[in-house]
């Protein structure tokens, strides 16, 4: 992620093969992550599609950063395809339950 000013970071280590090791890290309080994670996504409707080839991975890093003075999202990841991103972002939400979250 780029020098942008955050206040929550959120990095995911998202296994493909096997979603339930994946490992959460943030400053973000557990019972507000799913919250924020949806918040993002509800961004993404309507910015279209992303044609671009998403990379082949066994493990996908996701960083998302929030700047509450003006509630901006920051993302960058290595799946090569904003598609795959909330496709991810949406599957740990569903599951983050079941996954290991560690605070930063």
């Amino acid at each position: 992620m780029s020098k942008q000013r955050v206040d929550l970071f959120i990095k995911i280590s998202y296994c493909f093969n096997k979603p339930e090791t994946s490992i959460i890290r943030t400053n973000v309080k557990t019972e507000r992550l799913r919250d924020l994670l949806n918040d993002y996504l509800y961004n993404q409707i309507g910015k279209g599609e992303d044609k671009r080839k998403l990379n082949e991975k066994e493990v996908y890093d996701i960083e998302i950063g929030v700047d509450l003075s003006d509630d901006t999202f920051y993302v960058s990841s290595d799946t090569g395809n904003d598609g795959l991103t909330c496709g991810i972002i949406m599957h740990v939400s569903a599951i983050l339950n079941e996954l290991e979250v560690l605070s930063l």
